[in-house]
């Protein structure tokens, strides 16, 4: 749970680690073309795509790696949230049914 908080917010805390840069290193960064500039055209989805690539390291595979982590991490995305809906249905059904049990067996003995 803290490594996907990190993946998802700890991004702004990395990409302000510029400001800390000397003048001479902000000088250069501007011949060479501002990279904050980069980071403010990307959206929030294309960031956390960077971020994605970045850390599993996929911009290293070839093309068809790269579709086959995917589709295990699309898969592994699926069951989580399939059977995390189902727990989730059965968590907050449960306590209804049992009330309309014990109130159908209260009604039985009046």
């Amino acid at each position: 749970m803290l490594g996907l908080f990190c993946f998802l917010f700890m991004d702004n805390f990395i990409f302000s680690a510029e400001k800390y840069h000397t003048k001479k290193q902000k000088q250069k960064k501007n011949i060479k073309g501002d990279s904050r500039n980069i980071f403010k055209a990307m959206n929030w989805i294309q960031r956390k795509m960077y971020l994605y690539n970045v850390t599993f390291g996929l911009y290293m595979l070839d093309w068809w790696e790269h579709y086959i982590i995917n589709i295990l991490l699309i898969i592994l995305l699926w069951f989580v949230c399939y059977n995390g809906s189902r727990s989730a249905a059965d968590f907050y059904i449960r306590p209804l049914v049992l009330w309309e049990k014990r109130n159908d067996a209260t009604k039985g003995r009046q």
